[in-house]
């Protein structure tokens, strides 16, 4: 079970977290993973970065603690939407009143709150979808 954010050591995600990284810093980090045996993501969450039109990855998917089926839930109700990866990023790393102030990296990370944290794993899992579902229809979708 996950402990609430207060009963952790560090109340919410570190900062590099929401790096994102080049492909060169990413396949090196996945390598040292790989080589540790942690790594499980086959499918690299990206992102547009600037105008080099280069793919950035968000550095928080290469935690141990990653949700990865919380995440998987929350790409496909992006990629349902037909909307770029950016409004996904940019919700990952918005501040959430439902989620007390956390943003959707925390809570992919395990971070909660102690009303979140105390919710069935079930209930908890769909309010966040819940949340996301809200973003797509705030950005017209």
């Amino acid at each position: 079970m996950h402990k609430s954010s207060e009963e952790r050591e560090h109340p919410a995600a570190p900062p590099c977290c929401y790096q994102v990284l080049s492909h060169t810093e990413f396949l090196s980090r996945v390598d040292r993973q790989k080589a540790a045996s942690r790594f499980s993501s086959p499918d690299p969450f990206t992102i547009p970065m600037g105008i080099s039109g280069q793919d950035g990855f968000p550095a928080f998917q290469l935690e141990d603690n990653v949700d990865v089926q919380a995440f998987d839930h929350l790409k496909e109700i992006y990629t349902q939407a037909n909307v770029s990866n950016q409004f996904l990023w940019d919700f990952l790393r918005t501040r959430h009143s439902d989620l007390g102030g956390l943003t959707g990296v925390d809570f992919l990370l395990g971070y909660f709150d102690a009303e979140m944290g105390s919710m069935r794993e079930e209930a908890r899992m769909e309010t966040f979808l819940d949340l996301a579902r809200e973003d797509m229809g705030s950005i017209g979708l």
